[in-house]
């Protein structure tokens, strides 16, 4: 793991603009299925932040609806916004849950290609605003950066990483998606994109309970490890991460790696692959 601090706040960023010592690019990463996140870029952002899109020329499958794109279109479209392979990325997102949904899943993109100096601005844009702290519609002018992927595998786990550790449990898996998906309700035990169930010895951890709503922001170092001691997570040993395609999952990985959990990796798969793809012995499904 990097140093790298995951997680920096509107009054550090804000004095760091200030003093405009640090060599830093911050990104606006929202992003939304239903409408165009660029949008909401133009109409304000923080000054001097770039917008990147996470699906960016990204090819899509059955098992990877939320895929990744490939090294070379990651490493050019980075290059684009001007970061080079020292720059300090800052991401921030305005989804809504406190700008850790596409917040999240870009710093571990970056951290998968490589990149370790990045972090995510905790509360996003609207505590940004709720801070007192200005917005722009100026686009900043770049010039194109020197970014190179160095991909590191270790942070992205396969559907045969999860089920080669079925059996003797040398990985803890922890589910991010709501309780009602990963149990299930009575009577939904069908196996597919979309349905209730679980990798059988995972944990449920949803994402949500690791938002502190009220204050905008991620909860306490030591929140974060009570509600994943409740669960039964070794925070010494490895953990890996899962949801349905790799979004919410990544929230849950940024908050082992902030309370300093040592071997982190997402299963980017989730349950819509393995829904898919394993056998019916290793799906708990509700029973019918």
């Amino acid at each position: 793991m990097s140093n790298m601090k995951p997680i920096v706040s509107t009054v550090w960023l804000h004095d760091q603009l200030q003093q405009q010592k640090l060599k830093m690019c911050v990104m606006d990463v929202s992003w939304y299925s239903d409408k165009d996140g660029h949008k909401d870029y133009l109409k304000q952002h923080i000054p001097g932040a770039v917008y990147f899109n996470f699906m960016h020329r990204v090819e899509t499958n059955l098992h990877f609806p939320r895929n990744l794109p490939e090294p070379a279109v990651f490493e050019e479209y980075v290059q684009s916004l001007g970061i080079d392979s020292d720059t300090h990325v800052i991401v921030y997102d305005n989804t809504g849950r406190c700008g850790y949904f596409a917040g999240s899943r870009t710093w571990w993109m970056f951290r998968h290609h490589g990149h370790q100096k990045i972090s995510v601005l905790d509360g996003g844009l609207q505590k940004w605003i709720a801070d007192g702290y200005e917005t722009t519609t100026d686009i900043p002018n770049v010039k194109l950066g020197n970014f190179t992927v160095k991909m590191d595998p270790t942070i992205r786990c396969t559907f045969d990483g999860v089920f080669s550790s079925l059996g003797d449990k040398t990985l803890q898996i922890c589910d991010s998606r709501p309780n009602s998906t990963f149990h299930g309700a009575v009577g939904d035990a069908t196996q597919g994109h979309g349905s209730s169930g679980h990798v059988p010895g995972a944990v449920s951890i949803p994402f949500e309970t690791l938002l502190d709503k009220d204050k905008q922001v991620l909860k306490s170092e030591e929140e974060l490890k009570a509600i994943f001691a409740s669960s039964g997570v070794d925070l010494l040993k490895p953990v890996v991460t899962m949801c349905n395609s790799g979004m919410s999952s990544c929230m849950l990985a940024l908050a082992a790696v902030t309370v300093g959990c040592p071997q982190v990796s997402v299963y980017h798969g989730g349950w819509t692959e393995w829904s898919n793809r394993a056998d019916p012995e290793h799906c708990e499904l509700p029973k019918p």
